[in-house]
């Protein structure tokens, strides 16, 4: 089942606290099963490789089309500043992921804060998919 991890950082105060760009995005996960086998490295736009989705643009339309797709998967060096900027200011993000598995999961989560690496750990315990209808 898709799903959306999404994570949340915040001041002291409770305010949302503007995230910088983080290896060229808003953050990363990482996703661990408890027993080691499942183990996803997972940024805004997916598990999709960045380097491979531009390599394959610009081969197939050129540069333009290469930072078309880092646009596309988030990195925010190449995002318009308006975009970017609102972006960061809401302090949230988010991450589509399918988990292969049910079983119990360890979540890491990374986000720069005023040029600081924030790091939050969570423990999700995922069941089996809800039955389909019948056909």
């Amino acid at each position: 089942v898709p799903t959306l991890l999404r994570a949340s950082v915040r001041e002291a105060s409770g305010a949302a606290a503007p995230l910088d760009p983080y290896m060229h995005m808003l953050g990363h996960a990482l996703v661990l099963r408890s027993d080691g086998a499942v183990f996803a490295h997972v940024h805004p736009a997916g598990t999709l490789s960045l380097a491979a989705a531009r390599h394959f643009a610009a081969k197939s339309g050129g540069e333009a089309a290469a930072r078309a797709v880092e646009a596309l998967c988030g990195d925010l060096e190449v995002l318009p500043q308006p975009e970017a900027a609102e972006l960061s200011r809401k302090g949230e993000i988010g991450f589509p992921y399918v988990f292969p598995t049910p079983g119990a999961y360890l979540i890491w989560v990374q986000a720069k804060v005023r040029g600081t690496v924030v790091t939050g750990a969570f423990r999700l315990q995922v069941g089996p998919p809800a039955p389909g209808p019948a056909r």
